[in-house]
């Protein structure tokens, strides 16, 4: 339906559907899809109300949406400033945040680790020790430490990493979190 499609795609749009009759089973279908008022013709008044209430919503939802993209990205300009790799991966290992400094010790741009797993960026081998670290923690472990040699600014380099549960609301484990600081001898 046209009111959907709109919802849909005019995120900053503030949808009210004009209705010749007054059908709550249709109302209550159009607030479902994301409609702001249900106004049924002719009433002025109803309509002007309806347009000013759907404004002021529609509003205070783009500035939150705003405020939530601001918050990110101060939290991910402070992150990567921090001068250890710090990171967290989803379930399936996937890389869900990632600061700067992990992003260059796996030697991709800003932005590219998100979505990927260790594979990427180490051997066959090194990703399977690596989500064996993952696994312990998603089976409960409370951290996990481990030492691993990978090649970082042309030389041998000694990582330190450890692992740690990332709970969602619930109190379940959502997320392996982890930093890894390099601790090579010079």
């Amino acid at each position: 339906s046209l009111a959907q499609r709109t919802v849909e795609e005019g995120l900053d749009t503030a949808v009210i559907l004009l209705a010749e009759d007054d059908d709550p089973a249709a109302a209550a279908h159009a607030f479902e899809l994301g409609v702001f008022g249900y106004v049924v013709r002719p009433l002025p008044g109803q309509l002007l109300i309806t347009t000013m209430n759907a404004l002021r919503r529609r509003e205070l939802e783009i500035a939150h949406r705003r405020l939530t993209r601001n918050r990110e990205a101060r939290r991910q300009a402070m992150i990567d400033m921090v001068p250890i790799a710090v990171f967290a991966k989803d379930p399936d290992g996937r890389y869900v945040m990632a600061n700067a400094k992990a992003e260059e010790i796996a030697r991709v741009g800003r932005g590219e680790l998100l979505g990927k797993t260790d594979d990427v960026f180490v051997s066959a081998d090194e990703a399977e020790g690596y989500r064996a670290g993952d696994d312990q923690i998603l089976a409960g472990a409370a951290t996990v430490e481990g030492e691993d040699t990978i090649e970082y600014e042309g030389h041998p380099r000694t990582f330190r990493t450890t692992r740690f549960p990332l709970f969602d609301e619930t109190g379940a484990i959502a997320a392996v979190g982890g930093v890894a600081v390099d601790v090579s001898v010079e």
